[in-house]
């Protein structure tokens, strides 16, 4: 009975140890959280070379599974294109030769800033952008840490009768988010290329 219970031990023992090695040698990636409407998503025309897979960089695609990185990174609408998140990610890897690069690409082509809230709908896309989004990049933090939310959006809010109230309606969507994902100082990124917004 005795040597029954040493060996259970010694099992335990080794599966324990096996399961601490997994952990710590399973890869960890820097993530980077990519949302918007199509400005995000990216339109530009494809070429071979952006069809080409970075070292070091991944993304998380529609699968929720990793992949090598590679335009188009979005799958909102058959024509998501060349876009800023792979060139930021090159950047980024430039900077720091020993990180891996993991791209959570969830941008909405025509969705608005009201469609990125919890239970909106967006119609042109057939999803809840920010419910995905939030869905997305909590997988994705499985594997790594959230280095920085990029949001590139504001077309879709450019009239003049919905321009003066953007800037509160961002300033919420950043604490939701942040809170959401747990990441209060995580860097907020936005593009845009209406200054009258803020």
């Amino acid at each position: 009975m005795r040597q029954l219970k040493v060996k259970q031990f010694v099992v335990l023992s080794l599966l324990l140890i096996f399961v601490f090695c997994s952990q710590q040698t399973k890869e960890q990636f820097d993530i980077y959280l990519l949302i918007g409407q199509s400005n995000m998503a990216g339109r530009g025309h494809i070429e071979q070379q952006d069809t080409t897979a970075i070292p070091g960089i991944v993304m998380l695609n529609k699968e929720n599974q990793w992949v090598p990185a590679k335009d188009p990174l979005h799958f909102d609408k058959p024509i998501a294109g060349v876009g800023p998140g792979l060139t930021f990610a090159k950047i980024m890897a430039a900077q720091n030769q020993h990180s891996k690069i993991g791209l959570v690409p969830c941008a909405a082509g025509g969705s608005s800033i009201d469609r990125w809230k919890q239970g909106e709908f967006h119609d042109q896309t057939n999803s809840h952008p920010y419910d995905n989004a939030i869905k997305r990049a909590r997988i994705a933090q499985k594997s790594g840490k959230l280095q920085a939310i990029l949001w590139h959006q504001g077309e879709s809010d450019s009239h003049e009768e919905k321009a003066p109230y953007y800037k509160e309606k961002l300033i919420t969507l950043i604490k939701t988010i942040r809170q959401d994902l747990n990441a209060d100082n995580v860097p907020f990124i936005m593009g845009t290329p209406y200054r009258n917004f803020l």
